[in-house]
């Protein structure tokens, strides 16, 4: 009788056998060792290293974008002021004593659609007086820049937008200026600057900034390379940070001056 041919051998071993030899287990995972995931790791750091500026980028641009909306709607809301009372408001009010009471900013409330808030206030009364200073920590989200950020940096309730306040510019203390004014043309006037997160003020206080702070913050912002302004004709300007501090006194002076006659021709980037 022949030998089946599929019967294993007595002869047969399977400790003789050369297990290296043998293939992988279906199934079987490989394990990484430590090098090739350090290799893995790297990679990953790196694409998300490359990543980060295309991402950061959009987000600056975005923020930027809402800060000039912010401008736009707060001098269109003076413009509004201007033509409803004859005068744009002045930088602040005060009592028959002459102590500061509210800033401009409060009294455009009724023009950025806040009038509620506005009716709550009293006028007649200081703006940290007891019956005021519970409105001191409402934020209203037009009168902050959003790359200024946050607390504790930026308390609640602050203004990262504020005016010059400067006998040559449109606000100068508690006296209104009508537009006839503004004899050099509202193109080449300030109307509203935007300032760092070391400069900011609460929105209601009767506090801005004078001409020798704004000549030393050189139109710094939470933006990277200058700050947004508005002119007195609405239009927003991007000012970058300037280099030169002899030429930029007299542009930032040009362009806070109402009716100086001033060049401005080098003044604002078009």
């Amino acid at each position: 009788m022949s030998e089946n041919p599929f019967s294993v051998s007595e002869s047969y071993e399977a400790d003789s056998v050369d297990s290296e030899a043998l293939p992988p287990e279906r199934g079987s995972k490989r394990s990484f060792s430590l090098v090739e995931l350090a290799v893995v790791i790297l990679i990953i750091v790196i694409i998300v290293g490359l990543l980060m500026p295309s991402v950061s980028t959009p987000r600056s641009a975005a923020r930027r974008m809402i800060c000039s909306n912010n401008l736009k709607q707060l001098s269109l809301a003076l413009l509004e002021y201007e033509n409803a009372y004859g005068s744009f408001p002045p930088a602040y009010t005060v009592d028959a004593n002459g102590n500061r009471l509210h800033s401009w900013r409060t009294l455009i409330l009724p023009f950025i659609e806040q009038q509620p808030l506005y009716d709550s206030i009293d006028l007649s009364k200081p703006w940290d007086h007891p019956i005021n200073a519970k409105f001191n920590s409402v934020d209203i989200p037009v009168f902050k820049c959003p790359s200024c950020g946050g607390p504790p940096a930026v308390p609640p309730g602050s203004s990262t937008y504020v005016v010059v306040d400067d006998p040559s510019g449109i606000f100068n203390g508690s006296n209104a200026t009508k537009m006839a004014l503004i004899q050099d043309g509202t193109s080449n006037t300030l109307l509203i600057v935007e300032v760092d997160a070391k400069r900011v003020v609460p929105w209601m206080s009767p506090d801005d900034i004078s001409m020798k702070a704004y000549l030393k913050a050189k139109f710094q912002s939470g933006h990277t390379g200058g700050a947004n302004c508005a002119l007195a004709d609405g239009a927003i300007h991007f000012m970058p940070s300037p280099k030169n501090s002899g030429a930029d006194e007299y542009a930032v002076k040009a362009l806070v001056s109402k009716a100086g006659g001033e060049e401005l021709a080098r003044s604002i980037p078009q």
